[in-house]
Formats: C-alpha cells, sequence, structure tokens
C-alpha cells in the first residue's frame, strides 16, 4: 500500500537492528538532483545493497535480502527520467531508454574532498500502466574490496590463483553471486604481498571496486580499465594489455568466442588470466565454453587448450546464512596433470561427455558444492533447507540424460528461452527468470538442466532459471 512503511531487521557492525521506517527524511514533491544524491546517502546509511526505481512505482531498496518502500509516494516518470540523465550524464538518455537500448553503466557521488560514493546502474524500458516506462537499479559499489578470506577459500585454491606463473583460473557463477567480489578480492591479496613484483592489468564491465585504499605493496601497480570507456571490447583491451608487462590479467566476463581466445593466448604467453563464466557447475562450464566458440571452428581444439591453460575452476552460488548475510557455497576443483590428461583425451573423444567426466573429478579431486553446504551446515551456518536444495539439484544433473533430440518448439522450455533471449540486459534476463519460475515452477528448471546438459539449450539459461528458484525461495522464507 502506497505510504506504508515496513520494519526491516538489519545487521549493524555485529548487532541487528529493526528499522521501523525506512523511509527517506523530508521526502521532496519532485525530485531533483540534489533530492535523488540525498536518496543515494539514505540507502548507504540504510545498508541497502540495491535502489529499485520504476515510474508510477514507489522507490524500492533491498536489506539484507528484504525489500521495502523507500519512497512514501509512486514516482513519476519525468522523474524516473531526471535521474536516468543524472546517470548517464546526458540528455539523450531517456530516448536511448525509449529506444529499446538498456544503459548500464557507474555513477560516481562526491560527498567531501577525500571521500564519496559509487553505484553501478541499469536502466531500461518497461511496461507500466499501459504506457512505456522506465525501471532504474542502482547497487552501491565498495570503494574497496573486502579482503581475500583464505580459509574460506582454501589456501591451495589461492595459490592456484596467484601463484601459477601462466594459465587460467575461472569464478563461475549467475549474476550477483559474487564472482567479481571473489576476483577483487585476489587481486587485492596479490597487491598486498610482501615482495609481489607484479602488475596487474584488469578489464572490467563497469569497474566494480577501486584501490585506491589499499595499502599495497611497493612492489607491485594495478591499472583498471573499463568496457567499452577504455577499450573498445573485452578481445581488444586483452590485447592490449598484452603489451603492458602484465603478470595478472583479469577479464570481466569471458562472453564471447573472440574473448575466450584472446583469453587463452595470454594464458599461454607467460600470464596469469582470471576471468568469468555463467555456469552452475564444473561440468557446464566446459559446455559453456563449447557453445561460445565460432562456428566453424574446432571446438575440441580450444576446449583442449583451455583444460591445457586451465589451473582452477570455482563455481559459487550465495545463499543467506543462520546470521541473515549471505555465504558463498563452492564447487571448485584445482587442476593437476592427472586431472588434465583425462579431460583432453575425453574431449578429443566426445565433447558430450566432458561435463559427466569433469563432474566425476570433482568428486574425486575437488569439492561439490553438496559437500561444501554440508560442512556449512555441521558449523551452524547454513539451513538444512538449503542443503536439501543443493542436494536435489546435484541429483538433477545426475539423471539428466545426453540425448541430442532438439527441444519440441511449442513447450514451455521452448516458449522461456526465446523470452529469456530477448532480455535486453543481465538485470532483465534475471527478471524474466523469476517471472517464468514463479509462474511454472521447478519443473521448468529441471527441464532447463535436462537440456542444458544435453547440449540442447546454451546453460547460460539453465543457470539463470536455476539462480531465479534459489533466489524466490529465499524471498519467500526471508517472509516468512
Amino acid at each position: 500500500m502506497e505510504g506504508k512503511a515496513r520494519a526491516i531487521a538489519i545487521d549493524a557492525g555485529g548487532e541487528v537492528m529493526v528499522v521501523d521506517d525506512v523511509f527517506m527524511s523530508n521526502e521532496p514533491a519532485r525530485f531533483e538532483n540534489e533530492d535523488w544524491h540525498r536518496l543515494l546517502v539514505h540507502i548507504k546509511n540504510l545498508g541497502a545493497s540495491d535502489l529499485h526505481v520504476k515510474s508510477g512505482e514507489q522507490g524500492r531498496v533491498r536489506v539484507q535480502g528484504r525489500v521495502a518502500p523507500v519512497t512514501r509516494r509512486r514516482l513519476e516518470l519525468a522523474e524516473v527520467g531526471h535521474l536516468a540523465r543524472l546517470l548517464y550524464q546526458g540528455d539523450n538518455a531517456e530516448l536511448e531508454i525509449k529506444g529499446g537500448k538498456p544503459l548500464d553503466g557507474a555513477y560516481a557521488l562526491r560527498l567531501n574532498r577525500d571521500s564519496g560514493l559509487r553505484f553501478r546502474y541499469n536502466a531500461s524500458a518497461c511496461d507500466t500502466r499501459g504506457g512505456t516506462g522506465i525501471k532504474i537499479t542502482l547497487r552501491e559499489l565498495p570503494e574497496e574490496p573486502p579482503p581475500l578470506d583464505v580459509a574460506e577459500l582454501g589456501q591451495d585454491v589461492v595459490d592456484a590463483f596467484v601463484l601459477n606463473s601462466e594459465g587460467v583460473g575461472f569464478v563461475c557463477g549467475a549474476t550477483g553471486s559474487g564472482k567479481t567480489t571473489l576476483l577483487a578480492g585476489l587481486n587485492r591479496y596479490i597487491l598486498e604481498m610482501k615482495d609481489s613484483d607484479s602488475v596487474i592489468e584488469t578489464l572490467e564491465h563497469p569497474i566494480e571496486f577501486t584501490f585506491d585504499r589499499v595499502h599495497k605493496s611497493a612492489s607491485s601497480l594495478i591499472t583498471q580499465r573499463a568496457v567499452p570507456e577504455h577499450v573498445p571490447s573485452f578481445s581488444d583491451g586483452v590485447r592490449n594489455v598484452l603489451r603492458c608487462d602484465p603478470d595478472y590479467i583479469m577479464v570481466g566476463e569471458a562472453r564471447d568466442s573472440a574473448t575466450i581466445e584472446a583469453v587463452l593466448l595470454a594464458a599461454t604467453t607467460g600470464h596469469m588470466v582470471f576471468t568469468t563464466l555463467h555456469s552452475y557447475s564444473v561440468g557446464v562450464t566446459f559446455r559453456r565454453i563449447a557453445s561460445q566458440v565460432s562456428q566453424g571452428q574446432d571446438a575440441a581444439a580450444v576446449i583442449g587448450g583451455i583444460i591445457d591453460a586451465c589451473r582452477v575452476i570455482v563455481c559459487q552460488s550465495l545463499y543467506p546464512d543462520t546470521s541473515g548475510r549471505r555465504v558463498a557455497v563452492r564447487e571448485v576443483l584445482v587442476f593437476n596433470e592427472e586431472i588434465r590428461t583425462r579431460l583432453i583425451k575425453t574431449a578429443a573423444r566426445s565433447l558430450t561427455e566432458l561435463p559427466v567426466v569433469a563432474q566425476e573429478l570433482v568428486k574425486q579431486f575437488g569439492q561439490t558444492k553438496l559437500v561444501h553446504a554440508k560442512r556449512l551446515l555441521a558449523e551452524g551456518r547454513l539451513a538444512q533447507r538449503y542443503v536439501d536444495l543443493i542436494d536435489l539439484e546435484q541429483s538433477r544433473l545426475q539423471s539428466s540424460g545426453e540425448g541430442n533430440e532438439e527441444i519440441d518448439p511449442t513447450s514451455i522450455l521452448a516458449r522461456a528461452v526465446t523470452q529469456l533471449r530477448a532480455a535486453p540486459s543481465s538485470h532483465a534476463l534475471s527478471q524474466v527468470a523469476e517471472s517464468l519460475v514463479a509462474k511454472f515452477g521447478e519443473q521448468l528448471v529441471a527441464d532447463a538442466n535436462h537440456a542444458a546438459n544435453a547440449g540442447r539449450i546454451d546453460p547460460l539459461y539453465a543457470e539463470v532459471l536455476q539462480q531465479a528458484e534459489y533466489t524466490l525461495m529465499e524471498r519467500k522464507h526471508g517472509q516468512d
């Protein structure tokens, strides 16, 4: 109901506080630049992770998973358009959005000479009460990355990323699963090492964490570049930074065949590369890479090169822990020669067998998500229902066949994939997935995972539906 407040329990420095009214004070009759800036400061003080602004609706915030209104009245289209222009720093923002072009970027708000706030934003067109409206989502970007939790990740995993002189390490998961945070933590770890003697070059879209306040070793240097502001693409950026004497290269996302080829080039010419993929498991990671290789290219050769260069794969999902925060549940495989040999032989024989063999190797040499979840349960950090959910998902993956039949174009899954493919941005993709899972339930997720494992749909769509199922379940339990 418009104007109604909602109590939210938030963690404040280890103590749980109940906020009865999250509304900003002195809400204006119409939002102008300074009002939007005050609202951004307000959500920072609330500890909110996200701000949702949609024309015709109250503004809303997400605080540790809970969603509540932050404005007392519904926002007008002109006000939301004003925010879009402020963030985009261009008068044509509304025209771009209403023309079907989503806007993604970062916005910096300077508070004083020594401090400020940074936000990542997505702005896109949407349907509102029969017309075209604007939806903007903002997420605060921390001033510096959190220190890497070596004990939580595992020293062997950290070493696989930072002690190899060349190769590639993958961090995988859905949007919002903490991939960028983990990579930033690894960069900070390298920068803080004594006698690091390391040059790090990053390629990001957008730059989420900065390292100005990190106490860096005198023998380390990091240079960050944004796509497309500083370089036109990830693949072009990799080829550029190869001329910058790097020891480590961070590539925000291996999103296409050109980027994968560039990553492989860097990883086999004396550089350690960190990058991300949208995949739920180690096995699906290889399926995902194969699906992105250019038509007519020798997929087996590319996969073989990736396997030979690969040093570690971490696949993670975030779940609410027992304290109300979030904890990463991870599947991990640190590569050795036996793993590489078995995977290369499998890839040469049949790419469709690769995900199955990879998951067998995770059980033999690595850590499955279920094993990690059970350990967190034993430590009192994760609820049993999330362990059961992970167990169910792993059972689904194991029971999925490897058939090659096409999906029925009239099926619910085919129609769902069509809607997901049409999503104009990663944020919109997540929203469409949540809508589909809410409508069709867990059977759609199971069908998508089966089809992805059989190579009939892009694994990205199975992963985003899976993450939507987790999000909806988390939201449901948060309201109980």
